[in-house]
């Protein structure tokens, strides 16, 4: 494990910060876009496994000059404005504690976590990586081993940096920082980038993550997932016209019995000018609120779909006394992640769509295309 001083910890956090947003290549970074001879030659990728520097792994940081990047998963929709592909990155700023009192407190953790970290990350990253192009606008079809336009990942540093503090504690995330590249058969990189991702939904005390293997391996999963999600939305920068905006990128693979992540209420009027949410499928962009006609388990529902099918929105048909209410608690909702399932889509995050207190909707992103499966429910 790498011991720091203070002072290097903060260099480490500074050179981190820059590896997470700097170019290294004006002539193939940024968001130039690809011309049609170069998107001509993308008619076959592969994903090669992804490079991990098994020396890269650093100490936990919690110091107080510690910016750290929280990269939302899929086409999320909580907090953070979206980009292309729903990859939305906060940056926080850590203040009111010192890594020398974060190494005090949690002194012993910080010393065992590093044990926990999985040793499959390259694996890890290039699956969720070659998953997402498979199911892309642009490259479905594309994925293949024997292609020699080659897209790499390296996995420069990774380890858990400060996210949050909650009730006294210091919360961290496991991020990982690399560079991805596409390189053509011919030899020429056309793109090239540096990259920071880590995943939101596990945000939790290096004690925590130090106690609990599982946990550990789940969240460094879903930090290789966010991976995909960054190199995506840069891809799609780079087709511009080419991609498909309307195929963003689904929510990590949800695991058998997994209960979703709780994201904050959505207010309907930012749902018409968020392009986040994207729903082309059974919205009344007028109104806000989905049109398609559903029953689902004898409920009767009304369903909207972002363009994948990936993010669905749904409300109960307005009635005349009550009006629509209608939450993650209720039956409906029930009744619909049980037909999900029934047609291997799983639910990833969920939120409720609220108005002054009331709840009169939910908002499901979905590990696949829960638009096709609800189909045969459609009236």
């Amino acid at each position: 494990m790498m011991n720091f001083s203070r002072f290097g910890t903060h260099l480490l956090a500074a050179s981190l910060l820059a590896l997470g947003l700097s170019s290294c290549d004006p002539a193939t970074v940024g968001a130039m876009k690809w011309n049609a001879d170069q998107r001509a030659a993308l008619s076959t990728i592969s994903v090669p496994t992804a490079s991990v520097d098994r020396s890269g792994y650093f100490t936990p940081m919690g110091g107080s000059n510690v910016q750290s990047p929280i990269v939302q998963t899929g086409g999320g929709f909580a907090q953070g404005a979206a980009v292309n592909a729903g990859v939305a990155i906060i940056f926080e700023v850590a203040s009111g504690i010192e890594q020398k009192n974060f190494e005090s407190k949690y002194g012993t953790a910080i010393q065992s976590v590093g044990a926990n970290v999985p040793g499959d990350l390259d694996r890890r990253v290039s699956r969720s990586l070659a998953d997402q192009l498979g199911r892309h606008g642009f490259f479905r079809g594309k994925v293949t081993n024997s292609s020699a336009n080659r897209l790499t990942v390296t996995i420069e540093k990774y380890g858990f940096v400060r996210s949050a503090s909650k009730g006294g504690e210091t919360l961290v995330a496991p991020t990982l920082y690399g560079t991805w590249e596409l390189t053509l058969a011919s030899g020429k990189s056309i793109a090239r980038q540096q990259f920071a991702a880590a995943s939101p939904a596990h945000q939790r005390t290096v004690t925590e993550f130090a106690n609990n293997r599982d946990l550990t391996h789940k969240a460094f999963g879903e930090a290789t997932t966010a991976v995909a999600n960054v190199v995506v939305a840069d891809i799609n920068r780079r087709l511009g016209d080419q991609a498909d905006h309307t195929t963003r990128a689904f929510a990590a693979r949800s695991e058998k019995n997994q209960e979703p992540v709780q994201l904050a209420d959505v207010n309907p009027v930012e749902l018409p000018r968020n392009n986040r949410y994207g729903f082309k499928q059974g919205f009344n962009s007028f109104t806000s609120q989905p049109n398609a006609e559903f029953m689902v388990d004898g409920h009767k529902l009304k369903i909207a779909a972002t363009g994948n099918g990936g993010i669905l929105f749904v409300m109960k048909p307005i009635s005349p006394l009550t009006g629509t209410r209608l939450s993650v608690d209720s039956a409906e909702y029930r009744s619909v992640r049980a037909a999900l399932a029934a047609g291997g889509v799983g639910i990833s995050n969920q939120a409720n769509v609220a108005s002054f207190g009331v709840k009169t909707g939910f908002i499901i992103e979905l590990d696949g295309d829960g638009w096709s499966v609800l189909q045969k429910y459609r009236k």
